[in-house]
């Protein structure tokens, strides 16, 4: 995997949560646990968001590199120092059988000089054997430092996602409200739906009510349930034709599942 590979796969979008009957990457790093948080965000609040995320991209990025320079330069120590211990096995290969043809042939002896340069010829093929084995063998370690690497690379860019998802609540650029408010917009029939969210969050999802029924075209009756297996910050959006899942986790798996495809082997 490449350093520009690697980084496009940290290049995060934020778009709305996915409906579970279908597939595909959907808003991925939404919010991690706003509870009551403002609706309007000033000028400055959105000024120190955007840097916040810029030093996060940048810190990311500059780890990235860090971590492929390094497995680059104890791969390519490894390949240099088996290559270097081919080529000394092979001048010893080939030192001995000089030497073995030397002693045979200064012996005068034609059955000694044949038998001598055959066991040479023979040791000289075994160190030749050793030598490609140890390439490879250094070939194959290099493979798996990099590919150890990449594992690495995604497991920083689930972190920084994650951390981005707590930023953008700390700084109350997104509301449980708004969730709802994207999720019941997804729900294919709004006709009588039921809200599930975190019991931190049911006050403000309460009051949002009125606000959500009226802003969303077709929304007939909304019941809101708390329930603590939804993560603070995410809910979960049922109706008659299907369920709308924009719980956090549900968002950080389908960045692991992004990535996962991007990198099989990871």
């Amino acid at each position: 995997m490449s350093d520009s590979r690697v980084i496009k796969s940290l290049s995060v979008n934020l778009q709305p949560p996915r409906i579970v009957e279908h597939t595909g990457i959907v808003e991925l790093l939404q919010h991690k646990a706003a509870l009551d948080l403002p609706l309007q965000v000033s000028e400055q609040e959105v000024a120190d968001l955007k840097e916040q995320a810029g030093q996060i991209l940048a810190e990311t990025e500059e780890m990235v590199k860090d971590l492929l320079e390094t497995a680059r330069v104890e791969a390519e120590k490894i390949i240099r120092s088996a290559n270097e211990e081919a080529r000394r096995i092979v001048e010893e290969g080939r030192e001995r059988l000089k030497q073995e043809e030397e002693e045979a042939f200064n012996k005068g002896w034609k059955t000694g000089y044949a038998e001598g340069a055959g066991k040479a010829e023979e040791e000289f093929s075994r160190k030749i054997r050793d030598a490609e084995e140890l390439v490879n063998t250094a070939v194959e370690e290099r493979e798996r430092i990099v590919a150890g690497s990449e594992q690495e690379i995604i497991k920083l860019a689930i972190a920084v996602a994650e951390k981005i998802i707590g930023r953008e609540l700390e700084t109350g650029r997104e509301t449980i409200a708004d969730m709802v408010k994207r999720a019941v917009a997804k729900a294919a029939d709004r006709e009588e739906l039921t809200v599930r969210v975190n019991p931190d969050n049911m006050d403000s999802v309460i009051n949002a009510k009125e606000d959500i029924v009226r802003s969303i075209k077709g929304v007939g009756k909304i019941k809101v349930l708390a329930d603590p297996a939804v993560s603070p910050g995410g809910c979960v959006v049922e109706g008659s034709s299907g369920m709308v899942d924009a719980r956090i986790e549900s968002q950080v798996a389908e960045i692991e599942q992004a990535l996962a495809e991007v990198n099989p082997n990871a």
